[in-house]
């Protein structure tokens, strides 16, 4: 089996910023939004709750067992090798599903942005 390289590297920088949801600092926006914000925790747990409805068992399992480079490659639309024999159909639901769950988190965090902007 081949192993896949996280190819997340383009969504790293070396510019630390700030998270204005939980206050932690990262170089890598992606990936704490949608695996490590504290503040964003529900919608994760949400996100991840409706893959299981969506995966096999051992699929899910495999997804949850990853590096979180992987999983975050995933979740962003990568086919990763845990995945490659994934059915067509399935593949587009967990598609489908991640990006409604990236939606309403990336609204949260939009609403606070807005809040921290008008109240500077």
């Amino acid at each position: 089996m081949e192993i896949s390289k996280p190819c997340i590297s383009v969504v790293k920088t070396d510019i630390e910023k700030q998270c204005k949801l939980c206050d932690q600092v990262t170089s890598n926006l992606a990936k704490h939004f949608i695996l490590e914000c504290a503040s964003l925790y529900q919608e994760r747990r949400d996100m991840f709750e409706n893959f299981t409805d969506i995966l096999s068992a051992r699929d899910a399992t495999m997804l949850n067992n990853q590096d979180d480079d992987i999983v975050l490659e995933t979740i962003l639309g990568g086919k990763t090798d845990c995945f490659h024999e994934m059915s067509d159909l399935i593949w587009e639901e967990f598609v489908l599903t991640v990006a409604t769950n990236i939606n309403k988190m990336m609204h949260k965090v939009t609403l606070v942005n807005s809040a921290v902007d008008n109240s500077a």
